[in-house]
């Protein structure tokens, strides 16, 4: 709330002001324009076409003042030229990760957030974007979206990366891995994405097994260490007990 009460503050504080003479400098600017009220701040600039600048005043009655009086007014032939000036705001990046994980009535909460990018909070009134985002969905299909959200997106699927892509991922995320254990590694990862699992490993926990075997300082995997520190990659016991039943094959395919 602070926050917002500073911005709106500001607003219309800021004046751009062009066509004064090419003599003016800051200390003359201030002193043209400090006579209608307090300026936090005062920037020229250079322009091919002439000198300009933005003069902030601390209170928007003062700019108000100051553009009605100055405005058209004539300095050593020159006649100024003073309009409000607001810094546009920049447009933000909203994402929303893993929505799947969240109930079906958040959905129906997020659609009402989005559709008028504002909130009503009972003890704080109706709170609303200054901005329209740029809003991303992810989702890592657990379950089905509703067809109302979905209806509302563009849809891009991104698949696991390939073997090679995923090492170079794993490997600047775990310096200390050896070369040969992360082939080794993403290799097997990528043989147990193949099953029929109720969550398959993602990049992530990929990396989190990595740093688990660091820690263990292992250099190749075997059905010993691959069973004790298969949970830091499945978090499932029937995913679990399904890899255990094909470790064997696995491991010689991967490896």
């Amino acid at each position: 709330k602070e926050t917002l009460r500073y911005k709106t503050s500001k607003k219309r504080c800021n004046l751009y002001v062009k066509n004064f003479p090419l003599s003016w400098d800051k200390e003359k600017l201030e002193s043209v324009f400090s006579q209608f009220g307090a300026i936090e701040n005062i920037k020229l600039e250079k322009g091919k076409n002439g000198n300009y600048a933005f003069v902030c005043y601390k209170q928007p009655d003062s700019a108000a003042v100051a553009k009605a009086n100055l405005n058209n007014a004539t300095f050593e032939g020159k006649t100024l030229i003073i309009n409000h000036y607001e810094i546009k705001e920049q447009r933000k990046i909203q994402i929303e990760d893993a929505i799947d994980k969240a109930d079906f009535e958040f959905e129906s909460l997020l659609l009402e957030v989005l559709s008028d990018f504002q909130v009503s909070i009972p003890e704080l009134g109706t709170l609303k974007g200054r901005t329209k985002p740029l809003v991303f969905l992810t989702s890592n299909d657990t379950r089905d979206l509703s067809d109302a959200l979905k209806r509302r997106c563009l849809h891009l699927h991104i698949d696991f990366p390939a073997t090679d892509l995923e090492g170079r991922i794993v490997r600047a995320r775990v310096p200390a891995i050896s070369e040969a254990m992360t082939e080794h590694l993403v290799s097997f990862v990528s043989k147990v994405r193949e099953l029929d699992l109720k969550k398959l490993p993602s990049v992530s926990e990929t990396i989190d097994w990595a740093k688990s075997l660091v820690l263990l300082h292992a250099d190749s995997l075997d059905e010993a260490l691959v069973k004790s520190s298969l949970s830091a990659l499945l978090k499932y016991e029937e995913d679990l007990n399904t890899v255990v039943e094909q470790l064997d094959e696995l491991l010689q395919v991967a490896s």
